[in-house]
This record gives C-alpha cells, structure tokens and sequence, in this order.
C-alpha cells in the first residue's frame, strides 16, 4: 500500500511534502490556476510521481466538456505525469497515452454499491485498458462494505478501491488492509467526501501496526 497526496491547487505542494507522501495526485478539473505552468513547476520540483486526474462531473468531478476536448488537455499535460486517471468512457485514448509512456489507472467511481459480480465485471473491464484498476463505491450498509473487502481480497492485484462520502469513512483505511494497492487522502484541503489527511492516515497506521513507513507494505 502506498498512500497518496490529492491536491487540487499546486500551491498545496509544500504541506503534501511534509509528510513524504509516495504518489501526488493533481486534479487538474479543480484547478484554477493555469494548470500547463503550474504543473510543470510540480514537475521540477519533485520526483514523487504525479497522477493526473481530469475527473468528469459525471464521476464527481467538475469536468463538464466533451471527450474530445477531455483528450485535448490531457495531450497537453501528459508529459509532466507518471500516471494519468482515466475514466471508462475515456478508454479510447489509453492506446496514446501508454504509448507516450505514461502509465494508466483506469477507473470508476460511482454513488451505487454494485454487487460484487459486477465490481469483478467491471474490474475485468479496467483491466483491458488499464495498468491499475480503481473503483470508488458509496457503500449503503455495513454488508456493502464486507462486500467491498471481500471484493479486494480476493481481486487480482494491483488493484484501488475506495469509499466515497462520509458515511462510512471509518472503513476507508482497512482497504489497503485488504490489498488496496493506494490509499488517497489530502494535505489540507480534500478533493473529494471522505477524506483522510495524510497525516492522520501516517498515525493511524502507525498506531495500528507498528508502520507502515515510507512507502513500506501493509501486507506480506
């Protein structure tokens, strides 16, 4: 498990570094700042791999415009990023993405609790395009979220899920238990319900096992 820093302005960089984090996330659909700029800066001044993530209001972020126009402003970043987010309605573009290079996690995120025959049908299908699959669930009972542990156990690996909203935000740090391969969290400012910060998420482990530490593995 590594522990991620999601950030949706650049000015964050300083207090995500802090607390090492092992991946950085930049949601570039949150951004107001000229991202080119701003993200290259990020660029130079870290060797943490960059995730970017232009998330589609349709998955909860707040890209409204058009798959071709999603592509034309990715193409634009895609050589500041070690990995790019990649929703399934953007599939088409991975073939051009991986061969600049640059890994994909490809992903869903959605307000349903699917059961967990259809989180491995849609796992199969993240895995066709993607390097890593991530799926972000809003459980609706405690029996959703076994379903999702269970689910990540027994998920071929590398895989990411998550829990959206608050309501069960207390389980979100047992999915790496679990096998999720990140965990998201921010550095003062959330990009999303649920968040942990990366500080209280370095404790809680800490606590719990003893780590882990720098990018060390919660599972043998």
């Amino acid at each position: 498990m590594k522990i991620v820093v999601s950030l949706p302005e650049t000015d964050l960089l300083g207090d995500a570094m802090k607390f090492e984090p092992d991946l950085i996330e930049l949601r570039i659909d949150l951004m107001e700042e000229d991202p080119k700029g701003s993200i290259g800066r990020v660029r130079e001044e870290t060797a943490i791999p960059l995730i970017g993530t232009l998330r589609s209001a349709r998955e909860g972020g707040k890209f409204s415009g058009t798959d071709d126009a999603w592509q034309r402003k990715i193409n634009d970043l895609l050589p500041f990023f070690d990995y790019i987010d990649v929703e399934t309605r953007y599939r088409r573009y991975a073939p051009f993405i991986e061969s600049a290079g640059t890994g994909i996690i490809a992903s869903l995120h959605t307000t349903d609790m699917p059961s967990i025959g259809e989180l491995r049908r849609i796992h199969q299908v993240l895995s066709e395009y993607g390097d890593i699959p991530k799926i972000a669930v809003q459980p609706r009972t405690e029996q959703d979220v076994v379903t999702l542990l269970s689910f990540t156990e027994e998920a071929g690996k590398p895989v990411i899920t998550s829990i959206m909203g608050d309501r069960f935000r207390h389980f979100r740090p047992l999915l790496p238990l679990f096998g999720s391969e990140l965990m998201f969290c921010h550095a003062g400012k959330p990009t999303s319900g649920g968040q942990y910060h990366i500080g209280e998420v370095r404790s809680l482990y800490r606590i719990l096992l003893g780590g882990p530490g720098q990018g060390d593995s919660v599972r043998e």
